[in-house]
């Protein structure tokens, strides 16, 4: 079908070819300015539990056409040499399957190996802005440790062509949280808006402290967190670690407490240096919602309206009523948190700083 939507800063473009896509990565500097859309997707990320689904619902509220939303990428199935069948879709917490599995090989996300993972030295987003170990593949497929630039132009090719502009598509998908440096060399001129959550919130919560303890030990931090009785040395260690933390809960919340808070704060540094201005959003939306304090809604407001080249005036309208829309499932999923025990010091747990989630917000 042809483009014929009048939203969007830019016109629709053809889809890119592999020459494209490696044409932009060897450029010295690209003007995101003027970028090709499928440089420049909206990205939803944070850790899981936080309200990203929250984020996904109020970006499209805002004019971007979400996969797992609004149907902006086509679901399809398509052959990848060495990985079989990989399928685009959603799963039931609508993340887009961009860093899910291939089917068959539940080990090896899209466009990326397990392994590229555990190799990648800025996972933590703790190395340098244009890291060597993050490399372009020669165009034959899934090569191991390589990002492959027909696999990328196969992906850009489900983009609905009527969503294809600039900042007016994307996904959500919180794993890119963990790989932003990677997912940048893929999309230059991306924007990625990371969902905050009160910590002491999601440390009371043990129904996702599994996936974090997965990506902990993925991401090669769980050293920073456990025993040292309990080395991690090999991959089949990973369900010792779950049980030891189901068992556990005291320490738990304090690998959560730790854990989530690294891996927020570095990537908010990681991009202050490496990323465009305005091109990284931090928002604690539930407790923006759950508080309607004036003062913080306008800042995160602006910030979302800059980042997306939005109108400032309407996108603080239309932000702030949707936190008013969806506050009271903020307020009853802060009760239900608070049902459950804090076991570690309050004095211990950490807060965002304002240089993170912008001005205080309290009720």
């Amino acid at each position: 079908s042809s483009c014929t939507s009048s939203e969007g800063i830019y016109p629709c473009m053809v889809t890119p070819l592999p020459k494209d896509i490696e044409r932009i990565f060897n450029a010295k500097r690209l003007n995101c300015t003027t970028a090709p859309w499928w440089t420049a997707p909206v990205i939803i990320g944070g850790s899981g539990g936080s309200g990203t689904r929250g984020s996904d619902l109020l970006v499209q509220e805002l004019g971007v056409a979400m996969a797992c939303e609004h149907g902006s990428i086509s679901t399809t199935t398509f052959e990848v040499k060495r990985l079989s069948r990989v399928s685009l879709g959603c799963n039931k917490a609508n993340d887009f399957s961009l860093t899910g599995d291939a089917a068959g090989h539940p080990s090896k996300p899209y466009l990326l190996q397990q392994s590229f993972l555990r190799q990648n030295g800025s996972y933590v987003h703790k190395g340098p802005c244009t890291d060597d170990s993050v490399k372009m593949g020669n165009g034959t497929g899934f090569a191991d440790t390589k990002w492959s630039p027909t696999a990328l132009a196969q992906f850009l090719a489900a983009v609905r062509p009527e969503r294809r502009r600039a900042l007016r598509w994307g996904f959500k998908g919180p794993k890119v949280t963990y790989m932003l440096n990677m997912f940048l060399r893929l999309f230059p001129c991306l924007a990625f808006i990371d969902t905050l959550r009160d910590i002491n919130e999601l440390v009371r919560e043990s129904h996702h402290s599994v996936d974090r303890v997965t990506e902990a030990f993925e991401l090669r931090m769980i050293h920073e967190a456990i025993p040292s009785s309990l080395p991690v040395i090999q991959y089949k260690q990973l369900q010792s670690l779950q049980r030891f933390y189901a068992s556990h809960p005291m320490k738990r919340q304090a690998f959560l407490n730790e854990h989530i808070f690294t891996i927020n704060s570095r990537l908010a540094a990681w991009a202050r240096r490496c990323m465009l201005a305005g091109h990284f959003v931090s928002i604690n939306i539930m407790r923006l919602s759950r508080c309607l304090c004036a003062s913080a809604i306008s800042e995160r407001s602006a910030k979302l309206a800059s980042s997306l080249r939005l109108d400032a005036v309407s996108t603080h309208r239309k932000v702030l009523g949707f936190l008013r829309k969806e506050r009271g499932i903020t307020q009853q999923s802060h009760s239900n948190a608070l049902t459950h025990p804090l076991l570690i010091p309050v004095k211990g747990m950490h807060e965002w700083p304002t240089s993170i989630a912008g001005p205080p917000c309290y009720c």
